[in-house]
């Protein structure tokens, strides 16, 4: 009698373990995946010097994928859209041509803004303005 009891704890304290190792699992799964990743579904660049730019390219530098456009205007813009994807965050390279020179910044790598509304499809937007500095910035999508 007294090693049928002592199975049974051993059973019960074995229940209580998988039980509380459940919990603990499924409580980090649920932080981990509270916020969703980024999505935008275009990438947008935007010339705001005053020349030409020429052969600009965005890659993907893992992948290779390139985002290209042969001549974007002063003061205006080239775009893109597609089925929206989610932002991984990995290193590009950029590359352009301005006043008969090759400039290019990276590897670099675009990181989500701290706070954003999973539920919006974003833009991507790339800015270049004088001596050559590149700001990002992520707006709502208009199209989808």
């Amino acid at each position: 009698m007294l090693h049928q009891a002592a199975r049974l704890r051993v059973r019960a304290l074995r229940c209580l373990c998988i039980l509380v190792c459940f919990l603990l699992m499924t409580s980090c799964a649920s932080s981990l995946t509270s916020k969703s990743a980024l999505r935008f579904n275009g990438i947008e660049i935007l010339n705001l010097t005053n020349d030409d730019i020429r052969n600009m390219q965005i890659e993907v530098t893992e992948f290779h994928r390139k985002f290209a456009c042969g001549i974007i205007l002063h003061r205006s813009m080239c775009m893109n859209g597609f089925h929206a994807r989610e932002l991984e965050e990995n290193d590009i390279v950029i590359t352009w041509e301005q006043r008969g020179q090759q400039h290019s910044i990276g590897p670099v790598r675009v990181q989500s803004p701290a706070q954003y509304d999973p539920n919006i499809i974003y833009v991507v937007q790339f800015a270049l303005g004088t001596n050559h500095q590149m700001s990002v910035a992520f707006k709502p999508a208009r199209h989808f």
